[in-house]
């Protein structure tokens, strides 16, 4: 099992997945930070990357696959 820490921000606002990286990075419990701009592009992180997913910081209102239906995939 791999235990790195990884949080994940999706938001298809450049600006504000800028600015809510930046608050996470002031926390030491947070380790890597994953940017997407919508659910799909989450989606192939998540199966890229190993680790233990400590957070998702979502907007609700994304482009393609709904928020509802990624986080009954996931």
């Amino acid at each position: 099992m791999n235990d790195k820490k990884f949080a994940l921000v999706i938001d298809d606002s450049v600006s504000v997945r800028q600015q809510i990286m930046s608050i996470l990075r002031g926390n030491d419990d947070v380790g890597q930070i994953l940017e997407a701009e919508n659910p799909d592009d989450a989606l192939r992180l998540l199966l890229q990357h190993e680790g233990n997913l400590q957070l998702i910081v979502s907007d609700w209102n994304l482009p393609g696959m709904p928020l509802a239906e990624f986080l009954k995939v996931i």
